[in-house]
Parts: C-alpha cells; structure tokens; sequence
C-alpha cells in the first residue's frame, strides 16, 4: 500500500477506537462495575493498536482512562474503585504491549522495507547505468556531429571573414590579437594574419597619433571596448603599417561577453584614404560650388538690380502669365504706365483684358491665340490700354512662351513698353515728311529751272556781253588818248568788268556742267591724273618756283575730266595762295574701300571761322587786286566730290598753311555711305591740336575748262618757270 492508502486506515482505526470508547463508556454508565467493561475498555485499545500507529494507541488508552474516571466520578461507588483502578491498569498493560508490539511489527516492516528498497536500487542502478551509457553513447555521437559542424561553422567563418574587405581582428582582455582575417593583415603591411596571433594590437597598429605623439592605451576608445566594455565607433583613426607608414582608418570596437563575463573585443576596420582625398575633393568642389553660386547669386542679383532699374529706367512693364491658371504678375513698372500705384492688386489675366481698348479687344486675343497655334518665335502685339485718368496708351508687347510635351502653353513671359510717343511721332514724321516730299518736288523742280536759266542765261548773255567787250575794245583801241584820263578810266573799267563777266559766266557754265555733261566712271590712276595737272599748271609752277611732292596715289573708279578739274583747282591754289616760295606735299592713305588724298602747302592759310564758308558759290575773302578769281572754284570741287560719293574738308590756322582732304570710294558702286573716315583725319570726330578742323563739306576753285592733254612724264617733284599766264579761278585763302 501506499503512504496515502495507510494514512487513510490510520485514520479510519483511530475514528473506531474513538467510537467504541465512547460506547463502552455509556455502557460503563448504565452497568457500573460490569466484568466485560474491562474487556470493552481493552479491546478499544487493541483496535486502536490495528492502525499500526503508536500515537493513535495512546490516545485511545488516554481516552479509554479518562472516559473510566469520568464515569466513575459522576457515579462514585466505593466498591467500584477498585475494580476500576485494575481496569486502568489493565488498559496500561494492554497498551504497554501493544507498542511493544507495534515497535516490533514496525521494526520487521522497516527492514523488509530497506531489503525491498535495497533491492530496488541495485536494479535501478543498473536500469540507470545502462540508460546512462546509451545516453553517453549519443552524447559523444551528437558531440561528434557538433564538433563537425562547428568545424564546418568555423571554416566558413573563417572563410567569410577572409573574403571581408573590411580588416577584422579579435582581442583578448589584454589586448591580445586572437584572431584576424587576410584584409586586416594586408592592409596592415602583414603577408599572413598568423603573424598577428598574440601580439599586443594597440602597441603594433595605433600606439602614435597622427601628430606623432604617443596614443596611450587608457585614452584609446578601441582599447575601451575590452577594458571597460564600452562599444566605440571612430570615423578617422590613425593605424600604422609594419613599414611605419600610416593610413586614416574608420573602426568599429564592440566588447565580447560570455555568461556575463568580458572577454575581450572584436574590431573592424577599413582603410578611408580614397574616401578622405575623395571627401576632400568634393569639400574643394564644394567650397568651389559654393563661391560659383555666391558669385552667381550676387551677379544675379546685381542682374535682376539691374533689371529693375532698367525697367524703371526704360519705362518698361514686366508680367508674368500662367496660362493654366490665369494667374499673371504685373510689375510696378507695369502699373506706373496706367498712372497705378505700384500696390494695386493687379494678379489676373482678366485685369489685362479690362484695360484694353474695345477697338483692339478681339484684335489683341487673335494675336495671342495665333501665337499660341502657331508657336511662332516671338509674341508681338500693338494695342491700347486705359489709363487710371481715362484716357489710352499705346503699348507694344512683346514676349515668349513655354510648351508642354502636348504642345499646350504653360507659361509666358514678357514686357509692356509705351509707344504713344513713338506712334505719335510716327504721325507727324508721316505727316512732315509728306510735306517734305512735296518740298523737295517744288525744290528739285526749282533747281531744275534754276539750272536752266543759270545755263540758258549764260549762253544768252554770251552775245551781248561779247559785243560790249568787243566795242568797249574799240573804244579803248581807237579814242584813247583822245579824251581826257577820266574817259580813258572808264573805258579801261568798262573791259576788264567785261573780262570779268566773261569769266563768271564761263565759271558758271563749268558749275553747271558737273552734273549735267558728267562722264561714266571708269578705273583710272590717280597718278597720271597729278601729273596732267601739274602739266597744266607747268606756267604758273615755273613762275613761282613751286615744289611739289606727290606720294603714290591709288587707282579709283572716278570721271578722269572732274578729278583732274578737282586736282587742278586745289593744287592751284596752293600755288596761287602763298606769299613765298610755293611748298606742296600730296599724300594718300588708302583703305580697304576709299582713299583719303591730302594737299598740304605753306601758304597764307584760313581763318577757322571761314573753314565752313570757302566751299560756297562766290564766296570771296580777299579783293580781286590782291588775288583775281570769280570765287566759284572750290564751290566746284565740291560738287565734282559729292557726285563722287565722298566728302571734301580743310585744316588750317590762318598765316601757318593749309591742308585739303578729299575722301574718296575706291569703287563710288560700292562704297559706303559719305561719312567714312580715316583716323583722325575725320573733321567730325577729330581736331587736331594747334589746327583748326572743320567739315566744309565739298569744295575747291575752278579754272578754264580744259580738256585732258597728253599725257607729259611722272613729275614726283616739279619747280616751274616764270610764266605769266593768270590762273582762271580763285583760291579764298590758302587751304
């Protein structure tokens, strides 16, 4: 039976005993002094004594006395005593034996118990000696197994960290290398990582600092990881080589622990020299990046300072229209235009369509829808807008669009600029210049006629005027002497004014001709052209005992009659003005398509107020005494120039000489317009200092109308003899 099985019948004979002392005890009651009281009194024990429990037996005996004496003190007989003391003592014997009993029968018990336990455990032990060694068995199988795959595991480990390209190592709690993979060797300058088994890593790979001085170990955070179990992850450290040569290295330093113990620590680490020039270079670049963008902001800046202030400057309105959402900056240059301020809120499309005129409403919607179809280069439009005043200006819009992949308009800017003036300005310049053209009508009508008189009144009075002259001659011939001086005075005068008139007309009808008897251009050297001048004026040269010098001139496109006419006159005067001995210099600076000839003398020069006043037709400044000429010459040269396309001008200071400039095209068919210049010979851009420069326009003196002689030999320098042939034409003051 079990431990709880015995308890329960411990239990159960204990409950018996209980009940039947009691009974025997009422029995007691009512038979006092009974035989078998003793007997019922004894067997309560002896059933207390089957529960096989020492405890349970005196307690059934106590109770079975003590139920004996309480009877017997409720029903006191004296002859009762006796008898109840031997049933007192009775039940002591009794139980007296039965523990007797019970430490025997309990004492046999327990050594069957032992012999049974003993026997138990023998086979046990060998149930539990065979279930150990089969399980010894699979422990060293599965040790074996494990062993293996820990082999396996480590191989790959080992295999993983030599393929690493970071450099890993392990280390002991004195800083020991107990493991490393090949990238840590190699980039520590190591052919095999075995080398680096045992050695102290904070003495062989960072013991010095970048500056040379000494790292110690306490204040090294990848030492940290082992000595206080701290993790350290260091972005730029210092590592050596074997060589001594060092490298900048990012590390990782994290500690190991094994059951809650530190020991050691395990680094990673990879060699950031390329990263570091690499950073280098992109903070250079940066640092290049951001002063492009500094320089780019402040010139934008100063760009869109610079707009504005054009904007303002130049009157010109800036907007800005989204043509998804309608939305439209107007800038205040914009609003200044329509007399706004700059504040009001103007920022729709539908503002722009509240100014325009009605007139050019659809007008000014058609362009810009035209624009948008046709995605021409450039939007341009002329319209009106209303003024805050009322009234209307007119504005020129210009601008351009951006499209999307669909071809639809996403936004377009532009510029307002006022035109009011301009289309006003317009309408009278239309307006003068029709006025102008019927001027010019009356005034070319007018030169016409002019020209005709002036020609037809020159010949007509070539008749009169020659028979006045020829009887005045008469006169002269046959009744001088005859009268008293006075009339010989007036018949001298009335022939030499004869003379004169002849003169003029001829000079007049040479003026004339430049135009009107003007032959074809055609290329010719300029050189022979001075050299039948010089032969025409070989009296007047010889007579002054002139010297000319004369540089190489081009060839040019020119009417050989009016250029020797041109070159006669202002070599002439050149002669004819001075009061020494005459001094010519002729020069040429040619270009890619005109000529500038320059005369230069030594004569009397001219006067800068006259500079602008010699090339008109009979303008004189000196009397017909002290120099003949009809004043109409250089009025020629002007004209002969101008029909040649170029311009005629003179620099002088009176008393100290003169030089003429006759601008020329080399080809008058293609040549530019007038106003061409050779450096600073261009009186309108340039005076010299100490000359007086004027734009004379076009001019020159006249002489007889000549025809061109033979052509004589090249006379690059030319004294004359006295001749005392006069020079037809006047020269007004050196030039």
């Amino acid at each position: 039976m079990d431990a709880n099985t015995t308890q329960f019948l411990r239990g159960g004979y204990a409950v018996l005993a209980a009940i039947l002392a009691s009974l025997v005890a009422i029995a007691d009651w009512y038979w006092q002094g009974a035989g078998a009281i003793a007997v019922l009194y004894v067997g309560v024990v002896i059933v207390a004594s089957q529960s096989r429990n020492a405890a349970v037996v005196l307690v059934s005996a106590a109770a079975c006395v003590v139920l004996l004496l309480l009877v017997g003190a409720l029903n006191p007989v004296a002859e009762q005593f006796v008898a109840r003391l031997l049933i007192a003592l009775t039940i002591g014997a009794v139980t007296l034996l039965s523990l007797q009993w019970l430490r025997l029968r309990s004492s046999q018990l327990r050594r069957v118990a032992i012999d049974q336990r003993w026997a138990s455990d023998i086979e046990e032990t060998h149930r539990e000696r065979d279930s150990k060694s089969r399980e010894l068995t699979s422990l060293v199988e599965q040790l074996n197994a494990e062993r293996q795959k820990l082999a396996l595991s480590e191989e790959r480990t080992r295999l993983l960290l030599n393929s690493a390209a970071e450099g890993i190592y392990g280390l002991d709690n004195e800083g020991n290398c107990t493991f490393a993979n090949t990238a840590c060797a190699e980039m520590l300058g190591y052919q095999s990582a075995d080398l680096l088994l045992g050695k102290n890593m904070h003495a062989l790979t960072h013991h010095t600092r970048d500056g040379g001085e000494v790292y110690p170990i306490g204040e090294c955070q990848i030492s940290h990881a082992f000595l206080r179990g701290t993790s350290a992850h260091l972005e730029e450290e210092t590592f050596w080589r074997r060589d001594g040569s060092s490298f900048p290295a990012e590390c990782w330093s994290h500690p190991i622990y094994e059951n809650d113990q530190l020991i050691g620590a395990v680094v990673t680490f990879t060699d950031v020299t390329e990263r570091k020039r690499l950073q280098e270079a992109l903070k250079r670049d940066n640092e290049e990046l951001e002063r492009v963008v500094s320089v780019r902001n402040s010139d934008l800046a100063m760009a869109r300072d610079r707009l504005e202030l054009a904007l303002t400057a130049g009157n010109v309105g800036l907007w800005d229209w989204n043509a998804r959402t309608n939305k439209v900056y107007y800038s205040a240059t914009y609003k200044k235009q329509l007399g706004y301020p700059h504040d009001v809120q103007w920022n729709h499309f539908s503002h722009w369509e509240s100014q325009l005129h009605p007139d050019d409403f659809d007008v000014a919607h058609e362009r810009v829808n035209e624009y948008f179809e046709h995605r021409t280069n450039e939007y341009k439009s002329i319209f009106r807008l209303r003024c805050k005043d009322g009234s209307y200006r007119w504005i020129l819009a210009q601008g351009d669009a951006t499209f999307d992949e669909q071809g639809l308009p996403m936004r377009m800017i532009g510029v307002h600029v006022d035109i009011t003036e301009r289309i006003e300005n317009e309408r009278e310049l239309k307006r003068l210049n029709h006025e102008l053209e019927r001027a010019n009508e009356a005034l070319q009508e007018s030169n016409v006629q002019l020209q005709q008189f002036a020609y037809v009144a020159s010949h007509d009075l070539q008749t009169p005027l020659r028979g006045i002259t020829g009887f005045a001659q008469f006169l002269r011939t046959d009744y001088e002497g005859q009268f008293d001086e006075k009339a010989d005075d007036y018949m001298r005068r009335i022939v030499e004014a004869a003379k004169r008139m002849q003169r003029m007309i001829d000079d007049l009808l040479i003026y004339c001709r430049v135009e009107s008897r003007a032959a074809p251009f055609e290329r010719t050297d300029l050189n022979d052209i001075v050299n039948d001048a010089l032969a025409l004026l070989d009296a007047s040269i010889e007579e002054r005992g002139a010297e000319i010098q004369c540089a190489t001139l081009p060839s040019i496109d020119c009417d050989r009659s009016q250029i020797l006419q041109l070159l006669l006159n202002l070599i002439g005067n050149a002669i004819k003005y001075c009061r020494d001995k005459p001094r010519v210099q002729i020069d040429a600076d040619v270009g890619p398509e005109r000529c500038l000839i320059s005369i230069r003398d030594n004569g009397i020069g001219i006067g800068e107020e006259h500079l602008e006043r010699i090339f008109e037709i009979f303008r004189r400044l000196h009397t017909r005494e002290a120099y003949p000429g009809t004043g109409i010459g250089l009025a020629v040269c002007r004209r002969i120039v101008r029909r040649h396309g170029g311009k005629i001008w003179a620099e002088s200071v009176d008393g100290q000489g003169s030089t003429f400039f006759v601008e020329l095209p080399i080809n008058p068919l293609h040549a530019p317009a007038v106003e061409a210049s050779f450096g600073d010979q261009n009186p309108e851009t340039t005076e010299p200092a100490g000359r007086a420069s004027r734009n004379a326009s076009d001019g020159g003196t006249t002489g007889q109308a000549i025809s061109p002689p033979a052509r004589p030999p090249e006379v690059p320098q030319h004294s004359g003899r006295h001749s005392g042939a006069p020079l037809d034409g006047e020269r007004l003051q050196n030039g």
